[in-house]
């Protein structure tokens, strides 16, 4: 606990663009974690965000090295979170066992999405309907002569679900 109040301020957290942080002793237990809020006030996490980290924790713990990082995306309520779950380790104890886990992630909010649009320079959204994920990866629908609408479904290794982006030059 006095490691994330230490380091891990709602000034520290805004810099980094970190939304949570927990932290789980060898046995995956949860030993302390903290959420940034919109407001940019520190809270509690949910439990649906500790229940999906604590998911996520055991790969990393069970390697006898301490080589094994995990990046994924997840959607939780409904918003699109990027997570990543790294050893905790003495810097020089490299190739030992972790002696925890640290987890951080980041949720995907309107800024991200707006920061996206403006690299690919059309609206972007983004859908976690189950319906839209059987259909293809790929899809282009023409809307009128100047006006289309491309969706793909991304997926990852720990996320088979995924999540549907669109872009619409309309």
């Amino acid at each position: 606990p006095d490691y994330l109040e230490d380091n891990f301020t709602a000034d520290s957290m805004r810099s980094m663009r970190f939304s949570g942080v927990l932290v789980y002793d060898t046995q995956s237990v949860l030993k302390a974690g903290i959420s940034l809020t919109d407001e940019l006030t520190l809270a509690p996490l949910s439990p649906e965000e500790k229940r999906v980290a604590q998911a996520l924790v055991p790969a990393v713990l069970n390697d006898p090295n301490s080589e094994t990082v995990t990046k994924t995306y997840q959607q939780i309520g409904g918003t699109l979170y990027l997570m990543a779950v790294a050893p905790v380790r003495a810097r020089e104890a490299v190739g030992t066992a972790p002696k925890g886990a640290l987890v951080v992630f980041r949720r995907f909010s309107a800024f991200e999405r707006e920061g996206v649009a403006q690299v690919l320079m059309n609206p972007v959204a983004l859908s976690f309907d189950a319906a839209a994920m059987n259909g293809p990866d790929f899809g282009l629908r023409v809307l009128s002569e100047s006006c289309a609408e491309a969706t793909a479904v991304v997926r990852d290794h720990l996320n088979p679900g995924g999540w549907l982006v669109t872009l619409d030059n309309g």
